[in-house]
C-alpha cells in the first residue's frame, strides 16, 4: 500500500482531516493533503483515526502472560506483539522483584530481542526496594545491591541495552552504589520512600 487516508491523523497536537499518509515498508514516510494525491482512488481509505505509536516504560506482561513467569524469548515476543497490536510501538518489558535467576533470564531474553518487536530496553522494578513499601513485590526476594546485579548491569551496558532500574535509595549500602548503577547505564527510578530512611 502506498497511500492511506484515515478519518483523521493525530499529529501530537491536533486532528488533521483529509490527510493522506505515504506508507513505505510499513512506516509513514510523509503526510500530504488528500487534494494533492495524483490518484485519490488508488489510496486505501479507513474510518479510523491514526496517530503516533505509544511508548510504555512499564510492561509487566501481555497476551495472557507475565514476564516474571515466562522470562524467555517467546515470552518477550508475545508480550511485545500484543502491545504493538494495541498501538504501543515501543515498550520496556518489566520484571519485578524475583529471584536473581528470573531477573537474569528476563534481561537476557530482552537483550536478544532488543530493537525488534518494539523492544526499547528493560525495566528492572526491584529487587533493591524498601520492604516497608513493597506493594506487590514478594518480601523474600527483596535484597540489597550485590555483585550479581552489578555484573548483569555491566553485561547489559556492554551490549547497549537501555535499563530503567527502580530502587529505593535509602536501602543502598552507600551513595557510591547509586553511582555504580548510573555508570552501568541503568537509569535509576527513585520512588518516594514510604518510610524514613533506616
Amino acid at each position: 500500500m502506498a497511500w492511506l487516508v484515515p478519518k483523521a491523523v493525530f499529529d501530537g497536537t491536533s486532528l488533521r482531516e483529509r490527510t493522506a499518509l505515504h506508507v513505505v515498508d510499513d512506516a509513514v514516510a510523509g503526510l500530504v493533503p488528500v487534494s494533492e494525491l495524483s490518484d485519490p482512488n488508488a489510496a486505501e481509505f479507513t474510518d479510523r483515526i491514526v496517530g503516533p505509536g505509544l511508548l510504555d516504560i512499564q510492561v509487566n506482561g501481555g497476551g495472557g502472560i507475565m514476564l516474571n513467569t515466562v522470562p524467555t524469548l517467546s515470552g518477550v515476543r508475545r508480550i511485545a506483539e500484543e502491545h504493538r497490536r494495541l498501538g504501543t510501538s515501543w515498550i520496556l518489558p518489566t520484571v519485578i522483584t524475583d529471584p536473581f535467576e528470573v531477573m537474569e533470564a528476563a534481561s537476557l531474553a530482552v537483550l536478544s530481542e532488543f530493537g525488534m518487536y518494539g523492544i526499547a530496553g528493560i525495566h528492572l522494578e526491584g529487587p533493591h526496594i524498601n520492604p516497608v513499601g513493597r506493594g506487590a513485590h514478594t518480601a523474600e526476594f527483596i535484597r540489597p545491591f550485590d555483585a550479581r546485579t552489578g555484573a548483569l548491569l555491566e553485561t547489559l551496558r556492554n551490549h547497549g541495552l537501555p535499563v530503567l532500574l527502580t530502587l529505593a535509595p535509602e536501602c543502598l549500602y552507600a551513595n557510591a552504589e547509586l553511582t555504580v548503577y548510573h555508570e552501568r547505564s541503568a537509569e535509576p527510578s527513585l520512588p518516594s520512600p514510604r518510610s524514613p530512611a533506616p
